[in-house]
Order: C-alpha cells, then sequence, then structure tokens
C-alpha cells in the first residue's frame, strides 16, 4: 500500500511541476508576444518618420533642381546681352557727355593762361 501510496504522491507531484512550468512558459511567452508587438509599433512608427523625411527630401530636392534650371536658363538668356555690352563702348549719359565738360568749362570756353 506505502508503494501504491508514493506512487500517486510522486504523480500528483509531476502533474503538479508540469502544470506549474506550463503557466510559467505562458507567462513567458505572452510577455515575449508584447514585447514584440511593442518593437514592431516602435519600428513602424520609426519607418514612417524616415519615409516622411525622405519625401521632403526628395521635394527639396526637385525645387532645388528646378531652381538651379530657371538660373541656368537665366544666364542663358543674358549672356548675350552682357558679351554685347562688353563690344559696345559706353554710352556716354547727358550728365558726363561732352555737353557737359563745355558747360562746365563756361560760356568763353577754357581760359589760356
Amino acid at each position: 500500500m506505502e508503494v501504491l501510496l508514493t506512487l500517486v504522491w510522486f504523480l500528483a507531484g509531476a502533474t503538479t511541476g508540469w502544470v506549474l512550468t506550463l503557466v510559467q512558459a505562458a507567462r513567458t511567452m505572452s510577455r515575449a508576444r508584447q514585447q514584440m508587438r511593442s518593437e514592431i509599433r516602435h519600428w513602424q512608427s520609426e519607418t514612417e518618420r524616415y519615409k516622411a523625411t525622405a519625401d521632403r527630401h526628395a521635394q527639396e530636392k526637385a525645387a532645388w533642381a528646378a531652381g538651379a534650371r530657371q538660373g541656368r536658363d537665366d544666364v542663358i538668356t543674358i549672356m548675350p546681352m552682357l558679351l554685347a555690352a562688353q563690344h559696345q563702348p559706353p554710352a556716354q549719359d547727358q550728365a558726363t557727355g561732352p555737353t557737359a565738360a563745355a558747360a562746365a568749362a563756361g560760356p568763353a570756353g577754357p581760359r589760356a593762361s
């Protein structure tokens, strides 16, 4: 009878140990799943943030390229005028032209000493 009682208590202890181990494993798995979900949410938000930054950089790049293109077109447009201005003698202004020099000398012209 003692052998049978020992076997029953042994089985009860083994079953209780197995159940407690199973519960502990379930808790550990639940915590691990929760942590994984939290990390997934974190990395998804990081991904969205970096996508927004990449989109902003793409827009800035496009705007910069358009501005550079416009500036280049402006330089190409103005270049013939700049070259023409270099090859022409400067236009005489009314204040600095030959008549202005004569007016400064007076009605009698330059004085001879």
